[in-house]
């Protein structure tokens, strides 16, 4: 049984197996960049802004140093907008 076997897979085609990042004959074709307009949409983002320091006088009237402006965080709406994005096509002659 192990030779009816064996004569099957003989008889089996090969199968063709590409290996690597050269699946393209470079007689064939080359590679171009392109440049698109792409659409961004619009979106939130947020600012931090750190804490401002300088003299401050309490109620006595002395002057120390300390937080004139404490650390914050800003949301900021960045409106829609175009962008020019590149990539590479490969393009067959």
């Amino acid at each position: 049984m192990a030779r009816n076997i064996g004569n099957i897979v003989r008889s089996l085609p090969t199968p063709r197996v590409s290996v690597g990042f050269n699946r393209y004959n470079p007689s064939c074709g080359r590679w171009e960049t392109r440049c698109e307009q792409v659409l961004v949409p619009g979106y939130w983002d947020v600012e931090h802004h750190p804490a401002v320091y300088g003299w401050v006088y309490d109620s006595c009237g002395h002057r120390h140093w300390g937080v004139t402006e404490p650390a914050h965080d800003h949301r900021v709406w960045v409106p829609a907008r175009y962008e020019t994005r590149s990539r590479r096509v490969w393009v067959r002659h």
